[in-house]
């Protein structure tokens, strides 16, 4: 049983809130990739 509030289990489990694969690296990216990893996600 998790001790997080019951709204937050229920919002964790929304697919807008689960780790994207395409951009798990995003933190250690250049601003360049960053923006065409945020731009190839915006056309889709």
């Amino acid at each position: 049983m998790s001790n997080a509030p019951p709204l937050f289990n229920e919002i964790q489990k929304l697919a807008t809130e689960q780790r994207n694969p395409r951009s798990m690296q995003i933190d250690t990216a250049s601003v360049r990739d960053i923006l065409e990893i945020m731009n190839a996600e915006d056309q889709l």
